[in-house]
């Protein structure tokens, strides 16, 4: 593979990272957590950060339980 279809695969994985978080949105029914539109172009550049957010607290949540 050459450089361009790199790119082209990252931002193809960062859309369906905006997707999911888009479907994870509407199943929690929780529109506290819906992105903009600026949050969602950052997501698409920098979302290996994002996943690693959300994984990090996903785990977490499971491990200590919610104590909100």
């Amino acid at each position: 593979m050459n450089l361009i279809q790199y790119i082209i695969t990252y931002f193809m994985i960062g859309i369906a990272v905006n997707a999911g978080w888009d479907l994870l949105t509407d199943i929690s029914k929780n529109e506290e957590i819906r992105l903009t539109m600026g949050e969602r172009i950052a997501m698409c550049f920098i979302w290996p950060i994002y996943v690693s957010v959300f994984l990090y607290n996903f785990i977490k949540t499971i491990v200590n339980g919610n104590r909100d």
